[in-house]
């Protein structure tokens, strides 16, 4: 089981007809901390027919070696994602 560090925060992006876009931000003690977005489709009487969830991983940035810019390759880039 994983533990909430802070209450989960939730905001509507958009709501078209019967379909809403909702993003959220939680942190867990084991896990991390994560950016969701949910898209939320409702029947007539307001009830959950179909929710699509993703959870994307916020890692700390990595402080520079040195303060000299830091030029990377696209496959870096790629691989670090």
């Amino acid at each position: 089981m994983t533990s909430l560090i802070e209450p989960h925060r939730w905001s509507i992006l958009t709501v078209n007809g019967d379909t809403a876009a909702i993003e959220s931000t939680c942190r867990y003690k084991e896990l991390g901390t994560f950016a969701n977005l949910w898209t939320v489709t409702f029947d007539k009487s307001g009830k959950c027919t179909v929710c699509h969830m993703w959870n994307n991983e916020i890692r700390p940035a990595r402080a520079p070696a040195n303060s000299a810019p830091q030029v990377r390759e696209q496959a870096d880039l790629c691989r670090d994602m």
